[in-house]
Parts: C-alpha cells; sequence; structure tokens
C-alpha cells in the first residue's frame, strides 16, 4: 500500500517535557517473553539506535518525514532473534534533530515509539544523555537536517545497553504528543560492520583515512588518552562550494567533535558523513589504537555489470553507478555532502540507472518519491525537495517528473505496477491546468518559484517549456487511457493544437529555436517529445553535433536524442567528450558540472550509466522477470553485460558484429552503429 497507516498501540515517549533541537535520549526497558513471535513497531522523531540484550538490533532507525503532511514513518522490527525466554533489556538511543532542510520535516515534537504486536509493551525509563551536546561553530548548512555531534566522553554514563546497567534512579519516560504512524515503504538502513581504512596518512596534528570509494561512513576511533583532549572528524568534502552558501558561496558539511575522558576509549559517531576520505584532527597528547569506518547506505544490491575494450567507457559507468548509489538513503538526493534534497528533476534522471542496475529495493525508493512528489504538494503545484522544509516548485523539472520522460512514466513502464498512476493522475491534471495558453496554442510562460531549465547560458525557455508541457500532456492522455479515465476536453484541446503552434512558431531551417541561437537541450527536446517534424532531423544532428551548452542534468536528453536520431557514434563521441575532464580528474563519483563547478559527486551526472545498459546494450524488462536485447554493434569492439534476475543470471556479450546471450536475455534485434548512422 502507499499509505498503510499504523494503529498505534501505545503512546509516544520521551524523558522530559522539553522540546529543544538536538537532544539524545536513552531509553531502558524489560521485556518478559514466553513463547511466539516478537514484532513490535519503532519510530522516532527523527533517529533511533536499538538494542537487545545488549545486542545492535537497528542501525539508524526512524525514516525522514513523512509520507503525509503531518505524518511519520513507523519500523517494522522483529526482535524474536535476540530474545530469550523470561526478561530481556530494550534499549534506544534516540536522536531528536528539531530542525529540518530539503530532506527532513521537523515534527515539532521530540519522541520515541515502541509497540509489541502481541502481548504488553513495556513501560520505558529514560534520560537525556549527557555526554551528548552541541560543539562549537561552524555549523552544518542549513540545507539538511541534523547536527554536528559533540560528545564529551568526561560525561559518559557507560554503556547503557547492557543488560547489568543498574537504571534504579532513572525516572519513567513520559507521554508525548506524537504524529500518526504509516508503514515504512522501503527497508532499513543497510550498515555493514567497522572496516579498516585502506590507508592511513600521519600528518602533523592529523591522520587523512583513505576509504575504498566515495562512501555514507560513520568513524569510528579507538584512543588512549589524557581526559579533555579534543578529537575532530571530518571528510574531505565537508566544505562544498555552490551558491549561494553560507559564506563565500560555500557549505558546511557535518563533523564529530569529541573530548576524551582518562585512558583507553572507542567511540563512534552515529551521524553519518560522505567522502572519499576522513580526517581526524587530535591534540599531540592522544595515542590513536584503531581507525576505522562503517559503511552505511540505502538497502539495494546492484545486479547489472558492464565491461568493455574500452577502459574509459568502463570506468565512466563505474562511476555512473558509485554516484547513484551515494545518492540514496532516506530518498533519492542531489548530493550526499551539500544538500540531500529530492529535487525531482534529478530523480527522473536517476530513474532509469536505479530500475536497470538494481535490485526491487531501488524500485521501492523510487515509487516512494513519486509518493512525496505526489502527497506532499502545495495546492495544486507539484514541488520538488519533498519531503523537507525547503520545497520549491520548478516548472520545468515538474513537468519533466510527468512527462513521457520522466520519473513517473519510468517506473510505471518498467514495472507494470500502476498504483503511483492512480495517485498521480488527478494530480497530474489539476497541475497542467494552471498554465494559460496563448490564442496561437503555445503555453504561455509560468514562473513558478524558480523559473529554471538548467545551469549555463544559451537556455532556449520558450521552445524548452512548451515542449515539457507538451510531454506532460501525452503522458496524462497515456495514463487516462490505461486507467480507463476520461481526460479533461480543454487538456486534450491543448495537445491536439500544440504541435501545430510549434512548428510555427520555432522552426528555422537550422532547427528550432525561439531567438538567434539554436539550444541543445530545447533542440534534443524537441526531438524525444515527437514535436518535431522528420524532416527537420538533418538540422537536429548539426545542432547536436556543434553546440555543448547543456550541463550534465539536461546532456541525459541530448544523448537519448543522438541514440533515437540514428546518431549512435556521434552520441558516443560526444558522451566521451564532454566526461573526459571528470575522467582524468579522478575520484569514484561525477560531478555537479563539466567544468568542476558544485559537488563532485551529483546525481544529474549518471547518464552514462542509462546509455550503457539502455541504449548500447538496448535493455529492457520482459515483463515476466528476464530481459529482452537490442544490442548495439559496431560502436565498442567488445562489451559484456551481466544482469542477476530471479530467473537467474543473463549475459549478453557483444563482439565486433556477433552477438551472444545466456540465461534469462532474449535478443530481438541487433542494430548496426554504422547502419544507423548511413540511415540503412
Amino acid at each position: 500500500m502507499l499509505f498503510d497507516q499504523i494503529q498505534t498501540r501505545a503512546p509516544w515517549l520521551w524523558v522530559s517535557h522539553s522540546r529543544q533541537a538536538n537532544q539524545w535520549a536513552a531509553f531502558r526497558a524489560r521485556l518478559y517473553v514466553h513463547d511466539g513471535a516478537a514484532m513490535a513497531t519503532v519510530a522516532a522523531d527523527t533517529k533511533y539506535y536499538l538494542y537487545v540484550n545488549g545486542q545492535p538490533v537497528v542501525f539508524e532507525g526512524g525514516l525522514n518525514r513523512g509520507p503525509v503532511p503531518g505524518g511519520a514513518y513507523g519500523d517494522r522490527v522483529d526482535l524474536s532473534p535476540y530474545l530469550k525466554q523470561g526478561e530481556n533489556v530494550i534499549a534506544a538511543l534516540v536522536w531528536y534533530w528539531g530542525n529540518g532542510g530539503r530532506n527532513n520535516i521537523d515534527g515539532g515534537y521530540p519522541g520515541f515509539y515502541f509497540a509489541m504486536d502481541e502481548g504488553e509493551t513495556p513501560a520505558f525509563k529514560g534520560i537525556l544523555h549527557p555526554a551528548y551536546g552541541p560543539t562549537e561553530p561552524p555549523w552544518p548548512a542549513y540545507l539538511y537536517g541534523g547536527h554536528n555531534i559533540g560528545y564529551d566522553a568526561r560525561l559518559d554514563i557507560g554503556d547503557f545497553t547492557a543488560c547489568d546497567f543498574d537504571d534504579s534512579d532513572w525516572p519513567d519516560a513520559v507521554e508525548t504528543t506524537g504524529s500518526p504512524l504509516y508503514a515504512r515503504p522501503i527497508p532499513p538502513v543497510r550498515a555493514g560492520e567497522p572496516q579498516p581504512y585502506v590507508s592511513l596518512c600521519r600528518q602533523k596534528g592529523r591522520v587523512v583515512a583513505q576509504l575504498p570509494h566515495g562512501a555514507q561512513i560513520t568513524p569510528c576511533f579507538t584512543v588512549r588518552a589524557p581526559a579533555g583532549c579534543v578529537i575532530r572528524v571530518s571528510t574531505d568534502h565537508y566544505v562544498v562550494p555552490g551558491g549561494p552558501g553560507d559564506d563565500h558561496h560555500v557549505y558546511n558539511g557535518h563533523r564529530v567533535e569529541y573530548i576524551t575522558r582518562e585512558g583507553l576509549q572507542h567511540f563512534e559517531g552515529l551521524n553519518w558523513l560522505y567522502g572519499e576520505n576522513v580526517i581526524y584532527r587530535m591534540d599531540p597528547q592522544v595515542e590513536v589504537v584503531e581507525l576505522a569506518y562503517r559503511e552505511s547506505g540505502y538497502a539495494a544490491q546492484v545486479t547489472a555489470e558492464f565491461e568493455s575494450a574500452d577502459p574509459r567507457l568502463d570506468r565512466l559507468v563505474q562511476r555512473a553507478q558509485r554516484t547513484l548509489l551515494v545518492c540514496m538513503r532516506d530518498n533519492f538526493m542531489d548530493c550526499p555532502d551539500r544538500e540531500r534534497g529530492q529535487w525531482i528533476g534529478d530523480v527522473s534522471v536517476q530513474a532509469p540507472q536505479a530500475l536497470m542496475t538494481l535490485d526491487d529495493q531501488g524500485r521501492l525508493l523510487l515509487k516512494k518519491a513519486i509518493c512525496d512528489f505526489i502527497s506532499h504538494r502545495k495546492g495544486a503545484a507539484l514541488v520538488g525537495n519533498v519531503p523537507g522544509i525547503h520545497s520549491t516548485e520548478l516548472p520545468a523539472q515538474s513537468l519533466c517528473a510527468i512527462s513521457r520522460l520522466g520519473m513517473i512514466a519510468e517506473y510505471v513502464d518498467f514495472t507494470g505496477d500502476e498504483e503511483p498512476l492512480e495517485l498521480a493522475y488527478p494530480a497530474m491534471e489539476d497541475y497542467l491546468k494552471l498554465w494559460d495558453v496563448e490564442a496561437c496554442g503555445l503555453v504561455k510562460p509560468r514562473q513558478g518559484d524558480w523559473y529554471w531549465f538548467d545551469h549555463g547560458e544559451g537556455i532556449d525557455a520558450p521552445v524548452l517549456e512548451n515542449a515539457w508541457y507538451y510531454s506532460a500532456l501525452c503522458f496524462y492522455m497515456d495514463a487516462a487511457g490505461r486507467l480507463g479515465r476520461r481526460p479533461d476536453p480543454a487538456l486534450e484541446a491543448r495537445k491536439e493544437a500544440l504541435p501545430a503552434a510549434f512548428e510555427r512558431t520555432f522552426r528555422h531551417p537550422d532547427g528550432y529555436r525561439s531567438g538567434d541561437v539554436c539550444d541543445d537541450r530545447a533542440n534534443a527536446l524537441a526531438f524525444l517529445t515527437g514535436l518535431a517534424a522528420p524532416d527537420s532531423n538533418p538540422a537536429l544532428v548539426e545542432t547536436l553535433r556543434t553546440v555543448r551548452r547543456a550541463t550534465p542534468y539536461m546532456e541525459v536528453f541530448v544523448m537519448e536524442a543522438l541514440f533515437g536520431l540514428g546518431q549512435a557514434e556521434l552520441a558516443y563521441e560526444r558522451m566521451m567528450d564532454r566526461y573526459d575532464r571528470m575522467l582524468r580528474a579522478g575520484g569514484s563519483t561525477l560531478w555537479e558540472d563539466f567544468d568542476v563547478l558544485g559537488t563532485r559527486n551529483h546525481a544529474w551526472s549518471g547518464a552514462p550509466l542509462t546509455m550503457a545498459y539502455r541504449y548500447l546494450a538496448g535493455l529492457s524488462p520482459d515483463g515476466e522477470g528476464g530481459w529482452n536485447a537490442r544490442p548495439l554493434t559496431g560502436l565498442v569492439d567488445r562489451y559484456t553485460v551481466t544482469l542477476k534476475t530471479s530467473k537467474g543470471t543473463a549475459r549478453l556479450e557483444v563482439t565486433g558484429e556477433s552477438v551472444r546471450a545466456q540465461g534469462p536475455v532474449q535478443v530481438l534485434e541487433r542494430r548496426s552503429a554504422r547502419q544507423a548512422k548511413s540511415g540503412n
């Protein structure tokens, strides 16, 4: 179900009536077990870590709010593997953020919820954990929720999760205001065990610890020190450019600030950080015993592998895959180190990547993104960065999301699941009605919160807006047919009138434009939306060959248009040339911009993943758990795609003009890049 509400069986709890932000609370309860299953519903505003008899059960429970405005998610937790007959100790560390950002909405109250499905829910005691507190500035940027972790080990209370911990002087937890609960629609966070770093570079006053790749991690350390020394932990992505930032157009991420107690001590900073290297800064008196990290992230498994005779292509595909993975957690995000916002245009670029290369869990996160997008709209306006307190309507991104090229169409076409389409259909209709139409049949510009189509120069907004609007109209009509609905007659009339108006107004000998210069993005969309007349193809190809203004966000549509125009070689050459600087610069992810502006890992840059699987290998689901393939030959000397499916492993090998398929993949057609280019 999209919105499966949970009937609560217990009150929300906290340790006092304080609503102060950035509070950490420790809870303990005794649960008496006899026989049978032991399922519980657990929730928090904002995050929790659950233990049974001293064993960790849930790492970073809680899901950033919420399925509907004012709602929160509840986790379903099976306690059976951790329980024993008789008395058991349930413990939880709960962190209330008390702030919001582009990835979170504050519920207004700190809270912890725990209820057993059967039997009596235990009574909890609780205290504010005295060791956790604020750090000195600088503080994290306003763009995402949470805080730095400050921890004074001199105030540590010991292992309160242990069975023999003495909580006799702890007060009873108090009831507090809570939110309606809905079942968590995605799996729990995947967290590994602490691992040693790839390498350590010891410098004066700090240690730079190398990760195997860009990753979401929590830093760990074991040290021996006198009391009062300071250890600060951040990553090489702690300061990230972008604008307008908090200061000098940069954003600060999260960090850990730890004050030592006397002797040997171990600590893990439980707020996940992103980076390629972790940087430990510490007082000279601190003796390092061990440094480690725990990698965590969204619980989807990569089920696809790509390998070719072109090592540059392989590196590009690998970095696109890594970029996708680090831009997923509670939600799809544009980047893990600056915003963590679910920009809905970015999600439309991520959608085919997740659907083609990840297991079913990837599909669940995409389904959640669609539900977020629809259920958190503002009136009739569909907005991005939801759920979050900085939700913003970029009409071009919202139109993209509900177009034939967007995330909803991608999800429904790939999975056959029409449940999100049922939810989205009336919202799509209301949104499309927000535009007014000129007498000529084109739509009037609609500003929204941000009249944005792409970064950079030469953006042909009139062509782009009409193309996006037309594609959204087309998908709305498609949805009406699939759902057996009667589309709005006025919107039907707009769809019928727009192509002729588009052709009359924007068609020129050199392509489609509203001014003096052809825009690669606008001409790509003119083709992909079906608005461009077939006899304009030569002009479109020339524009897409010579104009290179698109950022990575719109570059995906340029490459798709070139493949669609039969220009596979040109598409491949353009992709490898435009991404060349990123490849030569190193790192494990792809940048926000071709000119190194902004972050060095950005969701909208992962288009090469789509190009490799959808356009080079020509893969599409067969609807029965396997794959159909229309592989392209003559573009890369050799390439192999391996896909794990419910029917077994599928393998597609292309060498020269030879194609070989094994397992649940059927070759429907073999396409030649050279024949396509020559028009044969």
